[in-house]
């Protein structure tokens, strides 16, 4: 039985350790960058229904993001930051996220199809509404 690694093993093995690793410190990570309200508010305003969302939402979106997604865009911008060197994540993370994080989270309605607006434009739209 042979028992050594290859080169090629060896360094997936590696990038699999170091991927674990930095999900592990992510998860864990220090929220004091004052990124966790923006998860919270991005995610929540993506529903139409909700008095906080911003007009183009509620003109746009037939269904908003669920609580996976603002879990989602909080271990995004703590990975993000971490790959940064920072150990804790800025709202710009969460910023950097949200569009890979929500395009997909958003479904738009009939009136955007109509009026050719995708997913990407609604949650431009969002991020422009909610920055500080």
């Amino acid at each position: 039985m042979k028992t050594s690694l290859t080169a090629g093993r060896a360094l997936t093995v590696a990038i699999v350790t170091a991927t674990l690793g930095l999900a592990a410190c992510s998860s864990d990570g220090d929220n004091s960058g004052g990124a966790t309200a923006g998860p919270t508010t991005a995610t929540t305003t993506t529903a139409p229904a909700d008095a906080s969302a911003p007009q183009a939402v509620r003109d746009w979106v037939r269904w908003g993001a669920g609580p996976r997604a603002g879990q989602a865009l909080l271990l995004g911008a703590k990975a993000t930051a971490l790959l940064d060197g920072r150990p804790a994540p800025s709202l710009e993370d969460v910023t950097a996220v949200a569009l890979p994080v929500l395009r997909h989270r958003v479904l738009v309605n009939y009136q955007a199809e109509a009026d050719r607006i995708d997913p990407d434009h609604v949650v431009a739209r969002l991020l422009e509404a909610v920055r500080p």
